[in-house]
């Protein structure tokens, strides 16, 4: 008999989410589009820079050079005119840039210097379930109550199940990673380690304290991932109606799809 676990609905909501996100991006990319303007900087003889790693589909938006306080866009080329731009000599602000192997190719190649400002749509964070919705919040203190602690949550500091986002519920913004130093499920507290083992846990900087901006009926999940769907209606809708059928498709069930 086949059955659906939890496990196989999550899993469909992401694939679902996966596709959603792939078609808005190519009509409607603005609700994916980050900036980052952070201290990225040409070097000296180096063409090529990463790709962030929470990219969607190496999908790198704009590209733009910072001189002199003014922010001069670098054109996208394809990989087929890179001979007719590529020189012997270095440039200070290069004029063209092209994708290949998760890096971004400056040309001509730069003299170094230079911040590096880009835009790029970033990836769908992956749905997982809450481990608790926020009842009271104690910054001083530096702990949260929650309605019920999930089970999934650790104190050992060698699990990733050890690290949290408290995530607005709203809006699906994750407002503050933290990680864990003492689960009190009579209380339902969650008090946050303010001095944590590791700086970054999933590309997140883990806080050594909560945020002034957490406020009741915020949600806590594991840092993997978050627990409030990021995209709305009407895509969200999109997400379930496809997660059903693809549900539906292992049940054997008849499907009719749009």
């Amino acid at each position: 008999i086949v059955t659906i676990t939890p496990a196989d609905i999550l899993q469909a909501l992401n694939r679902g989410q996966k596709f959603a996100t792939d078609l808005l991006s190519r009509h409607y990319p603005d609700p994916l589009l980050v900036k980052d303007d952070s201290a990225l900087t040409t070097i000296s003889g180096q063409q090529s820079y990463a790709l962030p790693e929470n990219i969607f589909e190496d999908k790198l938006q704009k590209v733009e050079i910072l001189e002199s306080g003014i922010a001069w866009e670098v054109k996208r080329i394809n990989y087929r005119e890179v001979s007719y731009y590529e020189t012997n000599s270095q440039v200070s602000r290069p004029f063209y840039y092209y994708i290949m192997e998760k890096q971004f190719y400056l040309v001509p190649t730069p003299s170094g210097g230079k911040t590096i400002r880009y835009w790029y749509l970033r990836e769908p964070e992956t749905l997982i379930e809450p481990q608790g919705r926020v009842t009271t919040v104690d910054v001083a203190n530096n702990y949260v109550t929650v309605d019920d602690i999930g089970s999934d949550l650790t104190t050992d500091s060698d699990e990733l199940k050890n690290y949290i986002n408290i995530v607005d519920a709203q809006s699906g913004k994750i407002k503050v990673s933290l990680q864990i130093q003492a689960l009190d499920t009579s209380a339902e507290t969650i008090t946050i380690k303010t001095s944590p083992d590791r700086s970054t846990v999933w590309n997140r900087t883990i806080a050594s304290a909560i945020t002034t901006d957490v406020e009741v009926d915020d949600y806590v999940c594991l840092s993997r991932g978050n627990c409030i769907p990021y995209l709305k209606d009407p895509i969200s809708n999109y997400i379930i109606q496809y997660a059903v059928l693809e549900l539906k498709r292992k049940l054997g069930e008849p499907i009719e799809s749009e």
